[in-house]
């Protein structure tokens, strides 16, 4: 297992377009928790998440041999993801569920939380607007146009810059920098009444 941690991921999907399933096995293990976490933020549904990685695994299997290396393998990953996670909007009808938007997420350099800032001083009126907020920032979020969500959870959530979203969702940079900022004033459109409430209320963007 040592052994196998020195390899890059390139070399192992080759390895992989030659049938070797210990490779893809490591494969696995490097990104499973990753792309589950990538899909769960998308489509909020922990069973629908880990059925799209299934699929994922299946097309990297499937597709080894078609890989070129004209990105790292983690893009390439990330981008059937992304195009599993755009196509599942398109097929449903009504709007997922908006629950735990700010779950834990497993990156290579352990767990982390990516959510709103709690209020500096608990004080219950102060507390009850923040989750309102909360609550009202993750409906904006899931109603976002497709596009202009994935690239807001890819930068907000997953910490990408901009030229590795545009290679990941196939944009140029500047089409991300639009997506952001149009998603962004979205975003405060929707949540300008409660910024105007309080002054304790953090900013968001």
């Amino acid at each position: 297992m040592h052994e196998r941690n020195l390899i890059t991921d390139e070399s192992l999907l080759i390895d992989v377009a030659h049938g070797d399933e210990s490779a893809f096995e490591e494969l696995v293990r490097r990104y499973e928790s990753r792309v589950i976490n990538l899909a769960y933020r998308y489509v909020h549904d922990a069973d629908t998440a880990e059925d799209m990685a299934a699929e994922v695994f299946f097309r990297i299997w499937k597709f080894a041999s078609r890989f070129r290396g004209t990105a790292k393998f983690s893009t390439w990953c990330y981008r059937i993801v992304v195009n599993l996670c755009l196509n599942y909007r398109k097929s449903v009808k009504s709007n997922p569920r908006l629950e735990c938007i700010d779950e834990v997420v497993t990156t290579q350099e352990g767990e982390f939380k990516r959510e709103l800032p709690e209020p500096p001083i608990f004080q219950p009126e102060v507390a009850l607007h923040f989750n309102e907020r909360k609550l009202l920032v993750r409906s904006a979020i899931d109603r976002l146009p497709r596009q202009q969500k994935m690239s807001f959870i890819l930068s907000w959530f997953e910490g990408y810059s901009y030229k590795e979203i545009a290679e990941i969702m196939e944009l140029s940079v500047p089409a991300v920098e639009s997506l952001l900022f149009r998603a962004k004033e979205n975003l405060r459109k929707t949540i300008a009444p409660l910024t105007t409430q309080s002054n304790t209320h953090p900013q968001v963007f």
